[in-house]
């Protein structure tokens, strides 16, 4: 297992109470471990990226979430072991907070999003056409939450149709929507 940072962006370290050798570890996904990081053979992946997306790097716009490990959000900031029960861990994301009831299932760890009606983004930019033909076409690029497009005043909600950080998008005056990200061109 590889842990990335993203140059210290994403990134956290937490002891459990009970014992110190309980450790989670998390920069793009989270880590867990029952003796301190001593061994490299008992270290767990129990967050962030689905292993079917890493392994794969292909994102499924039909199925926007498959590149979420059970339900668990990547880039990670934070996370706390419940004091009372230190199997119960919520983590703080670029996804939110979520928590598990077990943090020592490793990669049968089950993540729950307790994000009450938390609907927010951060969105780098927005794009319509420049010239007017085509004002009902819109794209928006945010941050770690995709690329997404569509009609503007449809009644639909935007479709995520690229995945990863969004970044800038631009509609071009021929209608045709561009995502300025890292490792693409167009979509």
């Amino acid at each position: 297992n590889k842990l990335s940072v993203f140059n210290t962006y994403c990134m956290q370290l937490t002891v459990s109470p009970d014992n110190e050798d309980k450790v989670l570890i998390g920069g793009t996904d989270s880590y867990y471990t029952t003796d301190g990081f001593v061994s490299g053979n008992n270290v767990t992946h129990v967050g962030g990226y689905s292993e079917a997306y890493k392994q794969s790097g292909q994102w499924d716009p039909v199925n926007p979430t498959a590149f979420l490990f059970n339900g668990h959000h990547p880039d990670e900031h934070g996370a706390v072991f419940l004091p009372s029960n230190p199997k119960v861990v919520y983590s703080c994301n670029d996804g939110g907070v979520f928590r598990t009831d077990d943090i020592t299932q490793g990669v049968n760890t089950q993540w729950q999003s307790i994000n009450s009606n938390y609907v927010v983004a951060q969105f780098y930019s927005v794009g319509i056409d420049p010239v007017g033909n085509h004002d009902n076409i819109l794209i928006a690029g945010a941050q770690d939450n995709n690329a997404s497009a569509g009609m503007a005043g449809s009644g639909k909600p935007l479709q995520w149709i690229l995945g990863g950080d969004g970044m800038i998008c631009d509609v071009a005056a021929n209608a045709t929507a561009f995502c300025f990200s890292p490792g693409f061109s167009a979509c």
